[in-house]
């Protein structure tokens, strides 16, 4: 007996005519969420500090013949966070799917925890999520289509490990801004 082959992604579901934003998309589980969109037909911006990096991730999705740009872009940032959504919408003509994935990853243990690497945890993980999904939301109220959001939590939020006290507030504090939001 003969086995057909899997079925692709896109025989699956198809996002052919959406856009996607993937932020912290340079490598990791970012690039792995960018590249998955992009197999079921979904146009890309993929953002993130490391811009070479995203550049990558963008040729990848590119060389497998879909659509991507690369933006170099501090999640944390309120201004980024409009300028990445606006371009999206720009570019493609909508905004249809934003992922927040991006956060900063500085384990620390309690006695060594820096106000800066709690700071940047935060600011990237907490207010990034904020920033993006206002600007995104915005942008698909208004053209009024709807749209997903997508934020990346993690099971650190209700089991937190040592060494990353930090990191656990913010993912507890993402699972509730979502549950918020």
């Amino acid at each position: 007996m003969t086995s057909k082959p899997a079925p692709s992604l896109l025989d699956l579901v198809s996002l052919k005519g959406k856009s996607a934003i993937v932020t912290g998309a340079a490598r990791g589980i970012g690039r792995a969420i960018a590249l998955r969109l992009a197999e079921a037909g979904a146009a890309l911006v993929v953002t993130d500090v490391l811009e070479a990096q995203a550049r990558e991730t963008a040729g990848l999705i590119a060389a497998a013949g879909g659509k991507a740009l690369a933006l170099a872009a501090d999640a944390g940032s309120l201004a980024d966070a409009e300028r990445i959504c606006g371009e999206a919408a720009s570019r493609y003509g909508s905004l249809d799917i934003l992922v927040n994935n991006a956060i900063a990853f500085q384990p620390a243990e309690l006695l060594e925890l820096s106000e800066q690497q709690f700071d940047t945890v935060s600011r990237i993980g907490l207010k990034g999520v904020l920033f993006h999904t206002q600007a995104a939301a915005r942008l698909m109220v208004k053209a009024g289509r709807g749209g997903r959001i997508v934020n990346i939590g993690s099971t650190a939020a209700f089991l937190p490990v040592g060494a990353m006290s930090h990191y656990d507030a913010v993912k507890g504090g993402v699972v509730a801004m979502t549950r918020g939001f």
